[in-house]
């Protein structure tokens, strides 16, 4: 079985309490796959980016279909509390970034820590604060974890693309949030609408040119 056939089975048992529970439509599979690679990184399913051996696989496979089977009581991937984890981080970051609270974005990353998009949304939200450093840190942990995520494949330029335009759709909405609220000042708004420019300038730069120096092998 080739590795990236054992990453798909894998991610289909993964899904299959939300798919039993809320129907296909409503998955979310990019942010599935994030929740799944996060799993079997803490599982010890990888090893320096490479999938463990077969065996490895098969067993957690076998220990899923048993648990929602009802077989037996074993839970060695708890695929419902891993979605139900995601879900309410990314709940948690939305709030955060229509009130611009760095407490409760900073609950939503600790649920989910290797998940590029909720630094996204953190970033913004310290911008909204004037607190630049701390805005730049969590663009760089974004990047940072992007690029992590690419040990395993992928098509490095494309999700680089997809960062930026979440980067920018994210600093456009706290922009406009920022003007309406009496607690940001002219300054913030103005740091965050420089932030927007700057993102939506590389994503477009990108979109046309296709190539980046953020990309190792570009």
């Amino acid at each position: 079985m080739k590795t990236a056939t054992k990453k798909m089975i894998l991610l289909l048992i993964l899904a299959l309490p939300v798919l039993f529970l809320s129907g296909c439509d409503d998955v979310d599979w990019d942010l599935l796959e994030i929740a799944f690679e996060s799993w079997a990184e803490e599982n010890g399913l990888l090893e320096n980016g490479n999938w463990k051996p077969d065996g490895v696989v098969v067993k957690a496979v076998e220990d899923k279909v048993a648990e929602i089977t009802n077989e037996n009581t074993a839970v060695q991937l708890d695929g419902l509390n891993a979605v139900r984890d995601m879900e309410k981080a990314t709940q948690l970051a939305d709030e955060a970034l229509l009130d611009l609270d760095t407490a409760k974005m900073a609950s939503a990353v600790s649920l989910r820590p290797h998940d590029w998009t909720l630094q996204e949304k953190d970033a913004a939200v310290w911008a909204a604060h004037g607190n630049n450093a701390a805005a730049q840190a969590a663009f760089d942990r974004s990047d940072d974890l992007l690029l992590e995520s690419l040990t395993n494949g992928g098509d490095c330029v494309e999700l680089r693309y997809q960062q930026l335009k979440k980067r920018r759709d994210t600093l456009l909405d706290a922009a406009k949030i920022c003007q309406k609220d009496p607690n940001c000042s002219d300054t913030e708004v103005e740091w965050l609408w420089a932030y927007y420019t700057t993102a939506s300038g590389m994503a477009s730069d990108l979109f046309i040119s296709r190539t980046t120096v953020f990309c190792p092998d570009n």
